[in-house]
């Protein structure tokens, strides 16, 4: 169960990430190639915040089942 707890906070964060990446490559990109559009602009940064919060959450689990995996072995010792 741990495992699949650790598994899926990890999977999530690194979709997170890879999420923020393409928003953050196209943010940098914001004016070039004719690339010009405010609210593009708008939705990608929009878009970082979100997957920034997302990392968090995801962390966030990982370190609440490392937790657990500790008091487990507390117990069990």
């Amino acid at each position: 169960m741990i495992n699949s707890v650790l598994n899926s906070g990890l999977q999530g964060a690194l979709r997170a990430m890879e999420r923020m990446d393409l928003a953050a490559n196209e943010t940098a990109r914001f004016g070039n190639e004719g690339n010009s559009d405010i609210s593009r602009l708008t939705g990608n940064l929009i878009e970082v915040k979100t997957q920034e919060q997302a990392i968090q959450a995801n962390f966030s689990i990982l370190r609440t089942a490392d937790s657990v995996t500790g008091t487990l072995l507390d117990v069990r010792a």
